[in-house]
């Protein structure tokens, strides 16, 4: 069904996930896990298997977070262009002490907001990037999202996802070192960001533009509560910084997975 927000035809066509997406799930999972999601199906794979074998057979399933049953599929051109899976945190914070250290400092974000509308995966596959298929997947779900609102989280080294939430009026909330074990990625720390729930605005290219700046150079979150001045194409050191009041941290909607914003 096309989101009637969208325009014209040609915009991106949303519709629930079914069992035979499962392949696309397991694809675009990884992208946006920068293959941690393939790293952990690794240690799953017995004879005659691949890890893409693993990964859909896991998305294929009709219960855990990870299964189609949460996701929603964006399509272009008759074919699926992007994914999101989400779902409700629950009101109870889920244990830590018994998760492998890796998952540890997810769970404890994940407690943090409560109620909250998660987004656990948000990709497009590359040849459908800059088309709007993300911004389509995330305004879907942002109109429907519960009073406590929408909340994710994202890797600090992920500039590109990072500009573009805070594009869509995400804000940082908390966030916790990364524990890396043998999955190779240079980001340090898990971001917990929090958006209320409503239509999306659109900052247009000004505040594009502002959000990757401010995201190239660490200055968006809790540790800054100032918006920076334009300063594409310049040393962090030269970017202005424009005083304004701190935002409000909004408790109130597993785990990584983001990848190409549009």
């Amino acid at each position: 069904m096309q989101d009637p927000t969208l325009g014209p035809t040609h915009g991106p066509v949303l519709r629930p996930a079914r069992r035979d997406d499962a392949a696309d799930l397991a694809r675009l999972a990884d992208l946006a896990g920068e293959g941690l999601p393939r790293h952990l199906w690794s240690r799953l794979v017995e004879p005659g298997q691949s890890v893409w074998d693993v990964g859909a057979a896991r998305a294929a399933r009709d219960s855990g977070a990870f299964s189609w049953t949460n996701a929603q599929i964006a399509e272009l051109e008759g074919r699926v262009a992007g994914a999101m899976i989400v779902y409700p945190i629950a009101g109870t914070p889920g244990s830590v002490d018994d998760l492998p250290p890796l998952f540890r400092p997810l769970q404890e974000l994940e407690n943090l907001v409560p109620g909250t509308t998660y987004i656990n995966i948000l990709a497009t596959y590359p040849d459908f990037r800059g088309r709007g298929v993300a911004t389509a997947l995330v305004a879907g779900v942002a109109k429907g999202a519960g009073p406590a609102g929408l909340s994710l989280i994202v890797a600090d080294g992920n500039l590109g996802a990072r500009a573009f939430y805070a594009r869509l009026g995400f804000v940082e909330m908390a966030r916790r070192a990364l524990v890396r074990e043998d999955w190779a990625t240079d980001s340090r720390a898990w971001i917990l960001l929090t958006r209320p729930a409503g239509p999306l605005a659109n900052p247009g290219a000004m505040g594009y533009m502002r959000a990757t700046s401010q995201a190239r150079c660490g200055l968006s979150g809790e540790t800054s509560p100032a918006v920076h001045r334009l300063g594409q194409g310049k040393p962090c050191s030269e970017i202005t910084p424009l005083r304004r009041k701190p935002e409000r941290k909004r408790h109130g909607a597993s785990r990584i997975f983001h990848a190409s914003a549009s």
